[in-house]
Parts: C-alpha cells; structure tokens; sequence
C-alpha cells in the first residue's frame, strides 16, 4: 500500500500470498462495517489480529470483525473512541462537552461509524458493541431525541439477554493440562 501497510483480505491474508498472514500496525484489511480499507496501529488490535491470523492458519477461516477503539487521557480525564471514522459529514454531541462529560457520535451518511466519549466510560464499551452488531439508532434519530445512549445501552443489553450464539461463537472446550 502507500501508506506503507500490507494488504490483506478480511482473514488476514496477505492478498496474493495464500501462505502469508498479516497482523497489527502493518495490516491493511477490509473494515468489515464499511468493506473500505483501514489501518488500525493500536496495540489491543494487533493483539485481536494476530489471535484470528493464527485461527486461520489453522484452518478455520475466521474474518477480523472487531471494532476498533483507544483510550487516554486529557484534562485528567479519560477519552475513549471507538469505532472507525477516518471521515465523517455529521458530528451529534450528547451530553456536557464544557464540563467534559460527552458523547460524540461520528455520522458519515446518515450511520454512526465512531463515538468519543469522555467523562461517560462505561458507555464506551456498550457503543463498541452497539456497532459491532448493527444496534445504533441513525443520525436522524439521535438528532430528533428519539434515541440516545440510554435507549442504546437497551438495545445491546436486550441483545445479550436474548443471544443465543452461534455454532461458530460458542466457547470451546479447555484442554486440561495434567
């Protein structure tokens, strides 16, 4: 790539090379909410990416699909981001942005892609899930006031409570060692 990345596809597969895996700062693979390009130079991400590079060595063809997020510290308080917004037409703040307790969605047509949060952290983790699996109100309804992060925490804590995981996601059995 020009940015100096390696290309995979959404296995992490380095495009050309079926022997060859790519994983962390280097990674350019399909962000699986968008399908575009993205790079993620985060610590915790090269740790997600180089658990499902090896699962697919293995054999078990597995997609990155994790949301990406960050978190550190300004004003002595904490900011988290989560999500992928390299670009954004709409920005909606809930909350109190002067007394640096906020949330700000990221909208790119119509869609929250990202959410900053400061001074809210438990609500950076629900937004995480809240992504990941196509639970977010658009921007016209977070707008209108018809939905905000309350009604979000709902959603994803009705998806939890409803779940029943799939062949794929259940847990598998430990390996004892004697």
């Amino acid at each position: 790539e020009e940015d100096g990345g390696i290309r995979t596809d959404a296995f992490l597969q380095v495009d050309g090379c079926p022997d060859l895996f790519a994983a962390g700062d280097v990674a350019s693979f399909p962000y699986f909410r968008t399908g575009e390009r993205a790079r993620v130079e985060h610590w915790n991400a090269a740790m997600q990416q180089g658990r499902v590079a090896a699962r697919n060595m293995l054999g078990r063809k597995q997609a990155y699909r994790e949301i990406p997020f960050f978190t550190t510290l300004l004003f002595n308080r904490t900011l988290r981001y989560t999500g992928h917004a390299p670009q954004f037409d709409d920005l909606i703040v809930e909350g109190d942005m002067e007394r640096l307790e906020f949330l700000a969605y990221f909208v790119e047509k119509g869609r929250v892609e990202a959410v900053l949060s400061m001074g809210r952290d438990p609500l950076a983790s629900v937004m995480g899930c809240a992504l990941k699996h196509d639970l977010m109100p658009d921007a016209v309804q977070l707008r209108m006031g018809s939905a905000n992060s309350e009604a979000i925490c709902d959603r994803v804590r009705v998806r939890s409570l409803s779940r029943i995981p799939d062949k794929t996601e259940q847990e598998r059995p430990m390996v004892s060692r004697a």
